[in-house]
């Protein structure tokens, strides 16, 4: 996957990169890519709900990957050290998408769309 697929969306927190990101997302859905996301985070995300069986698979279990398959989504959990590279991510993750929106990564060398909230 050439780098030159992958956008980074930047800005303050509440500036609107999840608005631009998801409006970015369907236009190019609308003119037929394949279009895939990676999020940011600066915290753990909280996907899981304590007591439910995928939790106690992930948590308990200890289990290394966690796949959940359901008709419609499927939603990896996966234990792996702090890759904070957008690029390898996308190779890991997001093959075969014709352009991957990130939100984030600020200090990847990706090219960007900085958002201002005024």
């Amino acid at each position: 996957m050439a780098a030159t697929r992958i956008l980074s969306i930047v800005g303050g927190k509440n500036s609107g990169k999840t608005t631009l990101a998801v409006a970015l997302s369907a236009e190019y859905v609308r003119r037929g890519k394949r279009v895939m996301t990676i999020k940011h985070a600066s915290h753990p995300a909280t996907v899981d709900t304590p007591g439910t069986d995928s939790y106690r698979h992930f948590h308990e279990g200890r289990a290394e990957r966690v796949l959940i398959a359901s008709p419609d989504v499927r939603v990896l959990f996966e234990r792996s050290p702090d890759d904070q590279d957008p690029v390898a991510l996308a190779q890991r993750y997001l093959d075969g998408a014709d352009i991957v929106l990130v939100e984030g990564f600020t200090s990847s060398p990706l090219p960007k769309i900085e958002v201002f909230r005024t």
